[in-house]
């Protein structure tokens, strides 16, 4: 299947609503395409122009619309191995892997990203390009592999109503994680506080991170991140296999849950 731009014209994104044909502006961030394809890596999908481009595998063409409509720069890679551009590719054979289920009950889109060190801008979804973004119907599941040595995160559109915040990140709940010698996971509701539930379990000791467990909460308010403004709740040292936190400089938390170090599969599950 081959689409305009990055799934539709760049400039106006036109998709179907409701028997519809919606018109909807569409301006990038980032309005220079050969910066955004040196910083990205980026060379064929989602180019800025109206260029031919080829929908990704695992992806379905109503949410690449939707993902246009609210703003999102580009599809993700989606990669069915682990190459140059990405140490997260879709499939099980991976140092690390990621079970994703659907259990929210209504159709998702998956998007994942990296962090590299010092990269403050990855989670930006208005100007980076995702490793994945894959469309989960209620019920399914994908397999996603990690690399060791990676930091990155998730967050879920659910339904087709799921926005970008103002500043273009997923305006929802996001899994956060690193691996390797320090493999850490934990959910994160700075971004949006009241977001949608999900739950991780560390599959070799159990280690559950929930909106209860091992996860980062605002002091106050619907969204936070500035310095003295977020907790880690219930995730004391031995509170259950795998638990950690601590304090990187005396003021605010860190930690999740560990015991994966250098290989380990994490179970998710979306919407609950």
């Amino acid at each position: 299947m081959h689409i305009t731009g990055r799934c539709t014209d760049r400039a106006i994104a036109r998709f179907v609503l409701d028997g519809r044909i919606v018109e909807t502006m569409n301006i990038p961030r980032y309005s220079n395409a050969s910066a955004l394809a040196a910083r990205d890596g980026d060379d064929d999908a989602f180019s800025l122009g109206g260029a031919i481009t080829t929908l990704v595998d695992g992806l379905l063409l109503d949410d690449c619309l939707y993902m246009a409509s609210i703003g999102m720069a580009y599809q993700g890679i989606n990669s069915a191995v682990g190459t140059d551009k990405t140490n997260t590719w879709i499939g099980s054979d991976g140092a690390n892997t990621f079970g994703f289920k659907n259990n929210a009950g209504v159709r998702a889109t998956l998007v994942m990203w990296e962090q590299a060190a010092g990269d403050y801008e990855s989670s930006f979804m208005n100007a980076r390009r995702a490793k994945v973004t894959y469309s989960l119907n209620a019920s399914s599941t994908v397999t996603v592999s990690v690399s060791n040595g990676v930091s990155g995160g998730w967050a879920v559109l659910y339904d087709h109503a799921t926005t970008l915040s103002q500043y273009g990140q997923v305006d929802e709940v996001w899994g956060e994680y690193t691996t390797g010698d320090y493999a850490t996971v934990d959910l994160s509701f700075e971004v949006n506080a009241s977001g949608t539930p999900m739950t991780v379990t560390v599959a070799e000791n159990g280690c559950v991170s929930d909106k209860d467990t091992c996860s980062f909460h605002c002091y106050s308010g619907d969204t936070c991140g500035e310095s003295g403004t977020y907790e880690l709740v219930n995730c004391d040292n031995g509170s259950q296999a795998g638990a950690t936190s601590g304090s990187y400089d005396g003021i605010n938390p860190e930690g999740g849950c560990q015991g994966w170090s250098n290989g380990g599969h994490l179970d998710i599950s979306l919407g609950q």
